[in-house]
């Protein structure tokens, strides 16, 4: 099978329920997009100043090129014969990224710290991602991932062979050996921690419990917060740009910006060539997103009503071109109109009517 399983964890640990889980599936190529995307939209964003350049610097928690080089690797490394799934964990403390592969004889953990021989599980696999420039062929991978890491303060990653293979990136700047002795006193392996330190770690279980709460919503919330503070730094930002600084597809981008853009956070002056974004310095919280999402269905099936009760026999198709929404959407809003009692179908699909009820 070819997927991905995302997770988000706002605790230290696996606990249900999961705030943000996602099961991609799709291309090789698609998958380490969209896995990459799900985990750059829920770290920390920093947007500096243009004080040493027209364009405002940007930086992530864990480096774009880390978190890609960890999930590549495991796309290109996994055992494609059994019928488990990479799966990528982000925590409060570290990313965790796992497949199915082994390292090939001579590798070892210790060899990947330092330069090694590229050995490929899937040469083919391999062939196509280095075509397609995912990859170098040249046994850096690893060894790039550990002196970013060093150059944004974070430990340094940790690689472990068990039941498959693990990369785990720890995102605070602690120590590796501090990391670690967390780690260790959760799973009852270690000494006893200092009443000092204990104060410090992760929340409890409950609490943890509790956080867990948190929709998705707010990650959405976060990621255009993330939006709009590239806007504020760079108002001329296009839609690829704004892809590049927050690690989100230009699909994404495109969704989010016309949401803030309904939700009046955003709006457009000038051309879309030429133009600039302004930002009010407003956003919508979940409770506003629903209750506009509710006024925005009601104004479209206004206009629907009033389409029919002009023109009966318009189809699907001309519907959406009159109304601009799909013709999925046009199904959907009919659907919902009928259960409301507010049209009814006279006729056959291909020779019928509306009829406008209220």
């Amino acid at each position: 099978s070819s997927e991905i399983k995302c997770a988000h964890f706002h605790g230290t640990e696996v606990a249900k329920p999961i705030p943000s889980y996602q099961v991609y599936k799709g291309t090789v190529f698609a998958l380490v997009d969209q896995a990459v995307d799900f985990v750059m939209s829920k770290i920390a964003l920093s947007v500096g100043t243009r004080a040493e350049s027209v364009r405002a610097p940007v930086e992530y928690e864990i480096p774009k090129e880390v978190v890609t080089e960890a999930i590549v690797n495991a796309v290109a490394h996994r055992d494609y014969t059994d019928n488990s799934s990479v799966q990528v964990m982000l925590f409060a403390d570290r990313l965790e990224v796992m497949n199915s592969g082994r390292l090939p004889p001579p590798l070892t953990v210790d060899k990947l710290r330092g330069s090694h021989q590229s050995l490929p599980g899937n040469p083919l696999l391999a062939e196509s991602m280095y075509l397609l420039q995912y990859i170098e062929r040249m046994g850096t991978g690893t060894v790039d991932m550990i002196r970013r890491c060093a150059e944004a303060g974070l430990p340094e990653p940790e690689f472990e062979v068990g039941a498959g293979f693990l990369i785990r990136i720890w995102r605070s700047g602690r120590t590796a050996e501090g990391n670690r002795a967390t780690l260790d006193k959760r799973s009852g392996d270690g000494e006893e921690l200092p009443a000092t330190q204990k104060t410090t770690q992760i929340p409890t279980q409950k609490t943890t419990q509790k956080t867990t709460q948190i929709t998705d919503s707010t990650t959405q919330i976060t990621t255009q917060k993330k939006i709009l503070d590239c806007l504020r730094a760079e108002p001329e930002l296009t839609r690829r740009e704004l892809a590049e600084r927050t690690g989100v597809t230009p699909d994404g981008i495109k969704y989010h910006l016309r949401k803030l853009k309904t939700h009046g956070t955003i709006h457009r002056v000038g051309s879309d060539r030429a133009g600039r974004w302004v930002v009010t310095d407003q956003i919508a919280t979940p409770t506003t997103q629903k209750t506009t999402q509710k006024t925005t269905q009601k104004t479209t099936q206004k206009k629907i009503l009033g389409y029919l009760r002009a023109e009966p026999s318009l189809t699907r198709r001309e519907l959406a071109e009159r109304t601009g929404i799909t013709q999925d959407g046009i199904k959907y809003h009919l659907k919902e109109l009928k259960a409301a009692g507010a049209i009814r179908r006279v006729g056959s699909d291909r020779a019928g009517h509306w009829k406008v009820l209220k």
